[in-house]
């Protein structure tokens, strides 16, 4: 469930946008630096104050011509994006 929550905190409509305690086992997961992670978020959120992004595929979008900048974003955004919706013994959907 903690790892839900960290993919909605990618969302920007969420309460926890971009919060790095909600990403933290999302990061251990997709064994990323959290220290990392939370520097960038904090140069991050002050650019985001004028972004239109309102979902993952956006944020990902917008991101994408700073993936040197901020690789572990965009690892978590392609994470989220690819995490399949439901999963069951015989069939997967999305």
């Amino acid at each position: 469930m903690k790892i839900l929550r960290g993919i909605s905190s990618l969302s920007s409509d969420s309460s926890t946008f971009l919060k790095a305690e909600e990403l933290t086992d999302k990061c251990i997961m997709l064994q990323c630096d959290i220290v990392s992670l939370s520097n960038k978020i904090q140069v991050l959120k002050p650019m985001l104050k004028q972004s239109k992004s309102k979902d993952v595929v956006d944020l990902f979008f917008e991101f994408l011509p700073l993936e040197q900048a901020f690789p572990t974003i965009i690892y978590l955004a392609i994470d989220a994006l690819t995490m399949p919706v439901c999963l069951t013994t015989t069939e997967r959907t999305f």
